[in-house]
């Protein structure tokens, strides 16, 4: 793995500003299990299928939906016999202000944006599943990308705020709320 970060701080009065980066570029290996050792593969599941039609905004569970049997993606790596060599890149951007209102009291306002690329295989030895065709899809064959058809999340912004709030010396409140 290559990473790079790089954080600026700046002080502005009573705010300490701060950008940085955090660039990861990834390479790892995997090597193949019998097929017998390595059934299961991967499940991955979302709160879709939970969600209360009535009220969708923040309501389901990622666990409620497995104990359901909902599964947005089934995967199983089997790769030819050796090690599989895998890429992918990680690029995070984010400001921060912690900014000091009053002696007592300091807030955090913050925006982190992050793209995940997905996984390529050096030689092309990544099958994704579409389970709603029921069908494998080869990288690089009949006219599927090299990452299986699966697409970079390019909106993936993560607003971030929190505070806190010293009440006495022994005490401090503190909350915050952030996505990630």
């Amino acid at each position: 793995m290559h990473e790079l970060i790089a954080n600026i701080s700046t002080l502005k009065g009573n705010h300490n500003i701060k950008y940085g980066i955090d660039l990861r570029l990834r390479t790892t290996g995997e090597t193949a299990s019998p097929p017998g050792e390595s059934a299961f593969g991967r499940w991955n599941f979302d709160p879709a299928y939970s969600r209360n039609p009535a009220s969708p905004g923040g309501t389901g569970d990622t666990v409620a939906t497995m104990l359901l049997g909902f599964p947005v993606a089934l995967r199983r790596d089997v790769f030819l016999p050796g090690t599989a060599t895998l890429n992918t890149n990680e690029w995070n951007f984010y400001v921060r202000d912690e900014w000091r209102v009053t002696s007592k009291l300091t807030v955090n306002i913050g925006l982190h944006y992050e793209v995940n690329t997905p996984f390529v295989e050096q030689k092309n030895q990544w099958v994704n599943f579409d389970p709603t065709a029921g069908s494998q899809l080869v990288a690089g064959v009949g006219g599927v990308s090299d990452t299986g058809n699966i697409n970079t999340d390019w909106k993936a912004w993560g607003p971030r705020v929190s505070f806190a709030y010293q009440l006495d010396k022994k005490t401090v409140f503190r909350g915050g709320y952030g996505l990630f």
